[in-house]
């Protein structure tokens, strides 16, 4: 048995001198990290060592078993900081959708939106979104727009909207305020059960809906629809989170269990076909109209039709190929103006009228991804936004 400890001490240590001194030459003479070469070096030293070691035990008949231990952890301890070096990361359960938000540790599964915001992130309200905390009931003499959407919305315009309204009323004395219920990833499927939990709740004079991008991206396991998302907070499950948001190799190991079963490929379907994206922007009118809350839908514009679609939306398997990401964010469109007539809901269509801007224009209202609005574009949409709630106002 000592014999085959040895052996296994020996080649464990030998793969963890490999793989640690290698690294430690990559990073010293390719990226000029120095504290992380150190950091191998010091780890290829006790590969070494324990190598020597094991075998000089072994001469004077002393069990190695210890040694087994130590040379397990550090190869195990390489393989970490190796993940760490090369920034690997995986949050399973969440498919923010594109591109992934900055700080996404940051959220937490939710059984009905899939996932939300940790009320503890900055800048981040008790319920899980983007803003200041939202008063319920409602201040007295506020004029309170819900935005519902995707990272359009939560990294977009509602604060520009808030900001030229209340500049506008400034004299009338009419307060204005913006609640966000937009995150990263959502489609109109997580607007659905928004408009449930807080179409009451949060008494909005207005309801901005803008939605689409997310619904046509490609769908991984299932579609939105069929995805469910089970939250335990039992001691276990706290700890298993902890320890899974802490360790690279557990990530890594999920990652390859997901690769290869298949659950990391696309099924061949977006995350909310078209029907179903109709059929929820229909919901959503339904409950507000309930209530008597008005809604205004909206287009989502792009410079995709004109500029062309990124390679990396293709690379990293957000739609199936160019071509079909423009036809099916044409069709998205299409449909929001079709509910809204057939609903009699107003529609402000940014698509069309950002499609009046010149090639330059366009493109310095978007960012690189032409998805998300750049300062300036948020500030176009949100005077076109403004401008709305300033008609609908005064019909009131």
């Amino acid at each position: 048995m000592k014999d085959k400890e040895l052996v296994i001490v020996r080649a464990i240590s030998s793969a963890s001198l490999f793989c640690s001194a290698g690294l430690a030459l990559v990073l010293a003479v390719k990226l000029l990290d120095v504290v992380w070469a150190a950091a191998f070096v010091g780890l290829a030293a006790v590969a070494v060592g324990s190598r020597a070691l094991a075998t000089r035990l072994y001469q004077r008949k002393k069990s190695v078993d210890w040694l087994l231990s130590v040379a397990i952890l550090n190869f195990v301890l390489i393989a970490e900081l190796a993940l760490r070096v090369i920034d690997f990361e995986y949050i399973a359960k969440i498919e923010f959708g594109y591109p992934r938000p900055v700080g996404a540790w940051d959220y937490e599964p939710h059984e009905e939106l899939f996932w939300i915001q940790k009320a503890s992130a900055p800048g981040v309200n008790a319920l899980g979104f983007r803003g200041d905390e939202i008063p319920v009931p409602k201040p007295p003499g506020v004029y309170r727009i819900a935005f519902l959407g995707d990272s359009v919305i939560a990294e977009g315009y509602p604060t520009v909207v808030e900001r030229i309204l209340n500049e506008t009323y400034a004299e009338a004395g009419q307060a204005f305020e913006s609640a966000e219920l937009a995150v990263h990833g959502y489609t109109s499927h997580q607007g659905v059960a928004l408009s449930e939990m807080y179409g009451t709740v949060l008494e909005p004079d207005l309801v901005v809906v803008q939605f689409g991008w997310n619904d046509h991206w490609q769908a991984y396991g299932s579609i939105d629809a069929e995805k469910t998302v089970r939250v335990s907070d039992t001691p276990v499950a706290r700890l298993g989170d902890w320890l899974y948001r802490r360790s690279r190799i557990l990530q890594y190991v999920t990652w390859l269990g997901h690769s290869l079963s298949g659950a990391n490929l696309p099924i061949g379907e977006v995350r909310v076909p078209v029907a179903q994206y109709r059929d929820n922007l229909e919901q959503i009118v339904s409950i507000f109209a309930a209530r008597d809350v008005p809604v205004l839908l909206v287009t989502a514009p792009t410079v995709h039709y004109r500029l062309g679609v990124p390679d990396y939306l293709v690379e990293l398997r957000f739609v199936e190929n160019k071509a079909s990401s423009v036809a099916l964010h044409k069709r998205y469109n299409q449909v929001v103006r079709d509910v809204g007539r057939e609903k009699g809901v107003p529609v402000l269509d940014l698509e069309t009228e950002m499609d009046k801007l010149s090639d330059e224009e366009l493109e310095a209202a978007f960012t690189e991804d032409g998805i998300h609005l750049s300062a300036q574009g948020k500030e176009l949409v949100g005077a076109l936004v403004s401008d709305y709630v300033s008609v609908e106002k005064n019909k009131q």
